[in-house]
């Protein structure tokens, strides 16, 4: 019998373990049954009873609070605090919206226990009495208060002959309202605590009934967690005892992955959850000596080794990846460092080596430019402010244009997309040139650029010339 038990699966053996617990428990949790339910009843009443003092808290509050605005509606002179009073009652009518309706259905339910039956009806009947005073007289009244105090306020900005009279007439509908309103406050804040009297007595009653049951949970909670464990002690003695024996061949090959080692594959004797995790393992070490080689052609800077993770959750494969993905990043970002920095060097033996002249120093930029750009086509212009009535742009030196139409070139600020980019000090860059903008001329015959990039010289926010060069490829940032 018990060795039919230690050839079953790990999840059949606990299985059967924690069905034994678990019927004990349940013989034990009859006993129990009735004295929970009690309890969730009692609970019941508490959280009830809690909800309603916490309802009628803010009742309470919210009247009293619409009298002192009732009292600053009547008293006030200034038109704004008027307005802003009123606001503040809008704000309360939400919050008593927000405070009564729960009590309807905490009413209607039948979830009281009949020790509190007899005060739940009297607080009902004493909440519509104040719900009924403030829906039916304050709020009515707040709201009459609201329109006589802006229409005595109107009548006082417009300094009628008898503006006084009117006022005062006002002042008497203000008073019967106020006294209407007032004269059943006392009584209704009597109701209030009356509520709340019966509340405390509620709240009191399920406090000493819950405790008395609780009590005895605890009792049989006790006995039911003491021999619980010791059936989990029995069991897990039993387990732990085969799994032991059974993970003790597994721990050689864990101790030698825990050393850093990448020991050879165990082979697979069972098929139960030991087998299972004895696969895993082979599968870790497989992935674990592709991860190594895949990290040492990455030391070695071969970046195109194929490499797939063991999964989207495995940590140290997409690490690698990302790495492998930043070192190219790198390197691209270092070829293109030290691009800028070659052209940079040969543009500053261009300008320390020509000194023949402006357009000599022009030809040799523009044609190095466009050369170290790869690009096919550039133009240099300079400010001509010779004649400071005419200034213009003019073209001192071009690479691979037709010369015939552009040797001569003058370009007045604003005119086309250079002089646009002389009056705007900004650089423009095109990349969906028109038909027939400007060709270039090679081999095979004229074509029409894929690029055109149009910049201003400025220093110090002064603008000298401008380059422009034509691309049959895009330029990069």
């Amino acid at each position: 019998m018990y060795k039919r038990f230690l050839n079953l699966k790990l999840k059949t053996k606990l299985i059967i373990g924690f069905s034994i617990i678990t019927f004990v428990s349940v013989i034990i949790g009859v006993s129990t049954y009735s004295t929970l339910l009690t309890i969730q009843e009692v609970e019941g009443d508490v959280d009830m009873s809690a909800e309603l003092k916490s309802s009628v808290t803010d009742i309470k509050f919210i009247v009293a609070h619409d009298l002192k605005l009732l009292m600053e509606l009547i008293t006030t002179d200034n038109r704004d605090n008027l307005q802003e009073f009123w606001k503040q009652h809008e704000v309360l009518t939400k919050d008593y919206e927000v405070a009564y309706k729960p009590l309807a259905s905490l009413f209607a339910s039948n979830a009281w226990d009949d020790n509190y039956q007899s005060r739940v009806r009297k607080v009902e009947l004493l909440l519509k009495d104040v719900h009924a005073y403030r829906q039916e007289i304050l709020v009515p009244v707040l709201k009459n208060v609201h329109e006589f105090r802006l229409e005595q306020l109107n009548i006082v900005g417009s300094k009628k002959e008898n503006a006084p009279l009117l006022v005062q007439k006002i002042q008497a509908k203000i008073d019967e309202q106020d006294d209407n309103a007032d004269s059943k406050a006392e009584l209704i804040f009597g109701k209030i605590d009356k509520i709340e009297k019966y509340i405390a007595e509620i709240n009191k009653i399920a406090a000493v009934e819950q405790d008395s049951i609780s009590n005895k949970a605890i009792v049989q909670n006790f006995i039911l967690l003491a021999i619980s464990l010791i059936l989990a002690i029995v069991i897990a003695t039993v387990l732990s005892n085969y799994l032991v024996r059974s993970v003790s061949k597994l721990n050689t090959i864990i101790q030698s992955l825990r050393a850093g080692e990448l020991p050879a594959n165990m082979e697979i004797i069972s098929s139960d959850e030991i087998g299972m995790i004895t696969d895993s393992v082979n599968h870790l070490t497989d992935g674990l000596r592709t991860t190594s080689e895949f990290a040492g052609e990455i030391g070695k800077g071969n970046f195109e080794m194929e490499f797939e993770p063991l999964s989207d959750s495995d940590v140290l494969g997409n690490s690698l990846v990302e790495m492998r993905t930043s070192l190219i990043k790198v390197a691209e970002d270092e070829k293109k460092r030290n691009w800028a920095t070659e052209g940079l060097a040969k543009f500053g033996d261009v300008l320390r080596g020509n000194n023949e002249g402006l357009e000599v120093l022009a030809d040799n930029i523009i044609s190095g430019l466009v050369k170290y750009l790869n690009a096919n086509q550039g133009g240099l212009f300079i400010v001509n402010d010779n004649n400071t009535s005419d200034v213009h742009l003019e073209l001192i030196a071009c690479y691979a244009w037709n010369k015939k139409k552009y040797i001569h070139m003058r370009v007045e600020e604003g005119e086309g997309l250079v002089g646009q980019a002389w009056q705007e000090a900004d650089t423009l860059y095109i990349t969906d040139v028109p038909d027939n903008f400007v060709k270039i001329s090679s081999g095979l015959g004229d074509a029409n650029p894929k690029s055109f990039l149009i910049v201003p010289l400025t220093v110090n926010d002064v603008t000298f010339g401008v380059i422009e060069i034509a691309s049959f490829t895009y330029f990069e940032q």
